[in-house]
């Protein structure tokens, strides 16, 4: 599983293909306020890195595979 490395204040924003961006509030958002969030997120990258995963308080995101780590 990848960590994720948060963008902290003023870093400059290098996307790469096939990264993936996950937010994570410090308070619940209404169902507009994540659909305004996730369209400009789009204007801001061209539409190249798909939609954005937004944790809200107490989620965390975990990954569950099935394919066997190789040692």
């Amino acid at each position: 599983m990848s960590d994720i490395r948060f963008v902290g204040d003023m870093q400059r924003l290098q996307i790469k293909k096939g990264d993936k961006f996950v937010l994570k509030v410090s308070r619940p958002l209404t169902r507009e306020a994540v659909e305004k969030f996730q369209e400009i997120w789009s204007k801001f990258t061209h539409g190249e890195t798909g939609p954005i995963l937004i944790l809200e308080p107490g989620m965390e995101l975990g990954v569950v595979s099935t394919i066997p780590e190789k040692d």
